[in-house]
Order: C-alpha cells, then structure tokens, then sequence
C-alpha cells in the first residue's frame, strides 16, 4: 500500500517541517501549521492533526481545535472514522 503524493509535506511545509523536527512538543508551532494549511485536502490536514496529537497527547487546545474543524478522529469497528463523516451520514 502506497502513500498518495498529496499526503507528502510539499515546498510550503518544509519550514514547518523542519521546525517541527527542532521542538514537536511546541502547540503554537503545530497550531500555526495547521492554521496555514486550513485550505488543504481533508486526509492532509488529518495526517497533521493525527501527528500533532501523537506529540501532545494531553493536550486541551489541541483537541478543541480538532472538534472545531470537525476532524475529530475515532475508531470503529477497526475503521477510521471522523466526526464529518459521520454527521453527513446522519443527515
């Protein structure tokens, strides 16, 4: 199984990247990340948050911001879910 070229960090995230390597455990820094890349695909930004939370666990701000945009990620079943798909399914 391959990873999507899409998923891979382009041009615009090296200085995150690069930063983020230095210091994970900064929230400001991963805040910023995922402020400026509001506009990216869905599974982008998810890989972002799934990485963000790896490195702050505990975090508070960090989850808010991830049930504010509706990415709030869970398991079921074995499947990866999110709070948007399953709200659409809803509908």
């Amino acid at each position: 199984m391959s990873i999507p070229q899409e998923l891979y960090p382009s041009q615009d995230d090296l200085l995150y990247e690069e930063e983020l390597l230095r210091n994970p455990f900064s929230l400001k820094l991963w805040r910023r990340y995922l402020i400026t890349r509001t506009e990216a695909p869905f599974k982008k930004r998810a890989v972002i948050y799934e990485r963000a939370l790896k490195a702050l666990p505990g975090s508070y701000k960090l989850c808010n911001k991830i049930q504010n945009d509706g990415l709030f990620i869970f398991w079921v079943s074995g499947e990866k879910h999110t709070t948007a798909k399953v709200w659409k399914a809803a509908l």
